[in-house]
């Protein structure tokens, strides 16, 4: 399959430009995102890391392309922002190490079931088309008319690394194909400084309580 990776700046902008998308907002997303999933510790239940990372990463894709012409999106129960005039969706997912690799395609690292399926099928098949309106006869309903794509991220290294991606291709809960990726974060920059803490002692402070002995 032939895979369109943009790995020149230009055509990274022009490509976002395309679908409405800003890469520095996206990059914040992410960023946000990784503060999360770093924070999780062993003692988390397994897997919570990445939970977190996509629920913060869509709920600030909400925060900053809602008020630019997006709308939330919960169908399938999917995190997600919608574009009603583009048509299209948008939605984070934990991927691979080879996030953001031009040589390598990632595959997610859970996996994933029929609402997965059906957006990658709705993608296969429209990609076919210039425009969704005049899909020929296809099966799929008015409301289903929407290409969907990733927020690819992953922190399993220092850097985060985050890519936007078109799925076309599924099998065995995993993204197989992917036609177009536009790389937001290759690995090798560093995210901003936590403003936060989530240690509790600090969260806390330092409290002193006056206790007095009975006599």
């Amino acid at each position: 399959m032939l895979v369109k990776f943009l790995s020149s700046p230009v055509d990274q902008d022009a490509q976002l430009k395309e679908w409405g998308l800003q890469c520095d907002l996206l990059k914040e997303a992410v960023f946000l995102a990784q503060g999360f999933y770093t924070d999780c510790t062993i003692n988390d239940p397994p897997g919570f890391d990445r939970v977190m990372a996509y629920a913060r990463a869509g709920r600030r894709m909400r925060d900053l392309f809602t008020p630019r012409g997006w709308v939330r999106d919960d169908v399938n129960n999917q995190t997600a922002i919608r574009h009603e005039e583009k048509r299209l969706r948008v939605y984070p997912c934990n991927l691979c190490s080879n996030t953001a690799n031009p040589d390598h395609s990632p595959v997610n690292l859970t996996d994933k079931g029929p609402a997965a399926r059906r957006d990658t099928d709705c993608n296969a098949q429209l990609s076919w088309f210039s425009s969704p309106e005049v899909l020929p006869d296809a099966e799929l309903d008015a409301g289903e008319r929407y290409r969907t794509l990733l927020l690819g991220m992953n922190f399993e290294e220092e850097n985060a690394k985050a890519e936007l991606s078109l799925p076309v291709k599924f099998m065995g809960g995993r993204f197989t194909g992917l036609a177009i990726r536009v790389p937001i974060l290759d690995g090798t920059e560093p995210g901003p400084k936590p403003s936060r803490t989530t240690d509790r002692e600090d969260a806390f402070g330092e409290v002193d309580i006056a206790v007095s002995r009975r006599p």
